[in-house]
């Protein structure tokens, strides 16, 4: 809900949104975000459920997952 409501203040389509996680407390915005990305270190069942899965938290995988996906 939250992803949502951010996307709609900032007038972003919901098919722009991506959303990083990597445990299970993760797992909605994760899967409501249209790119939804689970670091290296995250738990197996967030990484069977992510559309992407970067490099860990300790490697840059936030900025490696941006730079993935914005060129």
């Amino acid at each position: 809900v939250a992803l949502q409501k951010l996307a709609q203040i900032l007038n972003i389509a919901a098919d722009e949104t991506m959303a990083v996680g990597d445990t299970e407390n993760d797992m909605a915005i994760v899967k409501a975000a249209h790119i939804g990305v689970a670091m290296g270190n995250a738990t197996d069942e967030l990484k069977a459920q992510a559309d992407y899965v970067t490099d860990t938290n300790e490697n840059d995988g936030v900025a490696k997952a941006i730079r993935h996906f914005m060129g």
